[in-house]
């Protein structure tokens, strides 16, 4: 049975960062956003961030550039087992998508991927709750924050398939 249509609004953080977005006048600035959510940052602060390590205005964001402001403000990127990782040198480190789907309904189980509309589809999942996720996607190197259980992403409500998963903790 496919997944229900998503019917909610898209977070009321993610709207203000599409507001700033079209001040900055960009796009493809999902990294900027990322960061933004992931740290509690506004908008303009995660873009002058990104901007300093050499992020360019319309382009993506190198992940490099991701991983190094969200260390300089005070935070690393974890596994499931707490270990530390790095998005760019091995790409599978990150969660395995059982680590997630074991906590859905048990009809659920079955499941071989994690996407961007879990954590509102399975919204009592206690994986998501009180943490907060990196998602890289399948669409086109996508990066998306899940904060609290909430997708603060365009893809939010969409079956955009996670293939990297970090969890962002204080170092």
């Amino acid at each position: 049975m496919p997944a229900p249509k998503s019917t909610r609004q898209r977070s009321e953080t993610f709207g203000k960062f599409e507001v700033s977005r079209q001040q900055f006048g960009e796009n493809n600035d999902c990294g900027v956003k990322a960061v933004a959510a992931a740290a509690g940052l506004h908008y303009a602060e995660a873009h002058k961030l990104l901007e300093a390590k050499g992020r360019q205005k319309g382009k993506g964001t190198p992940i490099l550039q991701i991983e190094s402001v969200l260390y300089e403000l005070g935070y690393k990127l974890i596994n499931e087992y707490g270990q530390q990782v790095d998005l760019c040198v091995n790409f599978l480190d990150g969660f395995n998508p059982k680590y997630f789907i074991n906590h859905y309904p048990a009809a659920h189980q079955v499941l071989k991927s994690v996407t961007t509309h879990h954590p509102e589809r399975f919204p009592k999942a206690e994986c998501w709750k009180n943490r907060t996720f990196l998602m890289m996607t399948d669409q086109g190197g996508n990066i998306v924050c899940v904060k609290n259980g909430e997708t603060m992403d365009w893809t939010q409500g969409k079956a955009k398939r996670a293939n990297k998963i970090v969890e962002v903790v204080p170092r």
